[in-house]
This record gives structure tokens, C-alpha cells and sequence, in this order.
């Protein structure tokens, strides 16, 4: 009784597992159902390799009778049976329902979604061809480089380990061709190893990525403080300045004109500013006299506040 027991509690199934089948993840699916079953010792009903018994026996004395094996061989089964359809979303269940055995609803599991896979079988040879890692994680790349060749090898189509290696190499970044370059040369490359190679440089980089961004933030929190300095000692510098030329042209402004007026002949004005201009009776050949007179005092103001004014000395000199 309590081998019995034993026995029954070995081949008790979980009551679900974590992946339904759909069209797309039979590969998936394929490899958490199978250790299940195994692990149930249940294995050879799915597979075939425990054929059914005679659902009958003959006997000499009693004639034709049921065969208690054939009774716990569809027990099991039809145990198996329900547990692979709960395995399956609605719609993949509702295609095979007509399956009696375990064993036939695995076998044409796998027909409907190699059927599906071999329909799409030139479209997923152009991807696995031109898929690049870009943007994606490195562990993300893998695993979608792996999913292509089993969906690959489920059409029929399969792609070889090495095969599978240089596509996932081409599919780099030239960030990566120092690892590349490396893991070209070795000729007895594992896909596990190559996995493990790839997701260490990947941190490699990231590391060097955080180190440079922090360089830069320092830097530039560097340069920004210097900058603020400096625009504060060049406001100082400009006040400054404004008051000293507010000083030196303290003592008054005359607009300054290379060219001599064309009234009166000076220098230190032009013609829209002569109070000369609109008397009639002023002549320039009359006033030479006082024209000289004019030169000459202007003379001896402009060296007289050429200390204080230099530009001024140039606008008042005489002529």
C-alpha cells in the first residue's frame, strides 16, 4: 500500500505551468512540458515508447475480459492528456481537441507550430540575416538571436552553433569590435561562452560610460563656476569703467568733425552747427582776422586740458 502511494504521488503533474503555447513560443513551451513529464515518469506515454496494452485479454477459462493494464495505461494517459491541453492557450487547444492520446496531441503540437514556422520560414531567414543589436540590452539581443535559429531549425532550416556565433558578431556595434576581433579567432567557441564574453564587455562598457559622464559633469560644473566669476568681476570692471569716462567727460562734449566747417572755416564743428550760418552779413574773408584770433585761442584751450581730455585735443586744436 504505501509503495502504491509512493508510486501515484511520483506521477502526480503540477497543477499549471508558467508558458502557454501559442503560434510563436513552441520552442519555449516544448522545453518546460518535456522535464515535467519526465520528472512524472510519464515521458513514454507522450512519446510513444510505452505502447498501450491490449484493451482485452482471452482467456481459456473465462473467455474475453478487460485487461487491467490497458485500464492504468489510458488512466495515466488521459491524466497527461488533460494536463497538455491546460498547457495550451484557447486557441491552439481548440485546434487539437480531437486528440485522443497524449501521445497525438504532442506530435501534432508540434506539426501546427512547425506549420506555422515553415509559412514564415523566408521572412525569419531575412531577420536572423539583418537583425541588429542597436539599442537593445545585450542579454535581450541573445535571447532573440537564439529564438530565431530554434524557430529556424523547427521549419527545418537549421542553423548551425558557428553559424549562429558569427551572425550574433556581425550583428554588433563597432563599439564591440575589440571582442569581436577576439572571439573570431576561436575556432571551438561555444554559444555559452560567447553569451558570457559578450554580457561582460557589455558592463565593461557601461562602467567606462559612467566614468566618463561623471569626468564631464565635473568639468562642466568646473567651467560653469569660472564662467560666473568671470562675469562677475567684468560687470565690476564695466561700473568701473563707466564711472572714470563719466568723469573724464565731465567737462563737456563738442562734437568733433575731421573735415573744417564750410561757413566759417573751423575745425571743431561742422556746418549744420555754425552760429554763423544764418547771419547775412557775416563774410569768412572778413573774419580772417578773427578767424586767426579764434585758431589761437582755441590753441591755448586745447593745451590747456590736454591733460585731462586727450581725445579733446585733437577735436579742439586748431587748425
Amino acid at each position: 500500500m504505501a509503495s502504491a502511494a509512493s508510486n501515484n504521488n511520483k506521477n502526480d503533474l503540477p497543477s499549471s505551468i508558467s508558458v502557454k503555447l501559442d503560434r510563436n513560443n513552441y520552442p519555449l513551451w516544448k522545453s518546460l512540458v518535456l522535464p515535467v513529464v519526465k520528472g512524472c515518469k510519464l515521458d513514454g506515454y507522450m512519446l510513444g515508447t510505452k505502447q498501450c496494452p491490449e484493451e482485452f485479454i482471452t482467456s481459456s477459462d473465462s473467455g474475453k475480459k478487460n485487461n487491467p493494464a490497458f485500464v492504468e495505461w489510458q488512466a495515466d494517459d488521459q491524466r497527461l492528456l488533460g494536463w497538455m491541453l491546460n498547457s495550451m492557450n484557447t486557441e491552439i487547444a481548440t485546434q487539437l481537441l480531437h486528440c485522443e492520446t497524449s501521445k497525438q496531441l504532442w506530435d501534432e503540437a508540434q506539426s501546427l507550430a512547425g506549420a506555422h514556422t515553415r509559412s514564415q520560414i523566408v521572412y525569419l531567414k531575412s531577420e536572423f540575416h539583418s537583425i541588429r543589436k542597436g539599442e537593445m540590452k545585450m542579454e535581450d539581443y541573445l535571447i532573440k538571436m537564439k529564438n530565431l535559429a530554434d524557430k529556424l531549425k523547427l521549419a527545418g532550416n537549421p542553423i548551425s552553433t558557428s553559424d549562429l556565433i558569427i551572425q550574433t558578431l556581425n550583428g554588433l556595434d563597432s563599439e564591440y569590435n575589440p571582442v569581436v576581433v577576439k572571439l573570431s579567432d576561436q575556432t571551438t567557441l561555444s554559444w555559452v561562452d560567447l553569451q558570457a564574453q559578450l554580457l561582460t564587455f557589455e558592463s565593461r562598457i557601461e562602467q567606462l560610460n559612467n566614468l566618463t559622464n561623471l569626468t564631464l559633469n565635473a568639468t562642466t560644473n568646473v567651467a560653469n563656476r569660472s564662467d560666473h566669476r568671470g562675469k562677475r568681476f567684468n560687470s565690476n570692471n564695466n561700473w568701473r569703467g563707466s564711472n572714470f569716462r563719466g568723469w573724464r567727460g565731465g567737462r563737456g562734449r563738442v562734437k568733433s568733425s575731421k573735415n573744417p566747417c564750410q561757413v566759417c572755416g573751423l575745425s571743431n564743428h561742422i556746418a549744420i552747427d555754425c552760429f554763423h550760418r544764418f547771419d547775412k552779413n557775416y563774410s569768412r574773408s572778413n573774419h580772417s582776422t578773427d578767424h586767426n584770433k579764434q585758431g589761437s585761442h582755441n590753441a591755448f584751450l586745447s593745451s590747456k586740458n590736454s591733460v585731462e581730455d586727450y581725445d579733446w585735443y585733437f577735436d579742439r586744436g586748431a587748425s
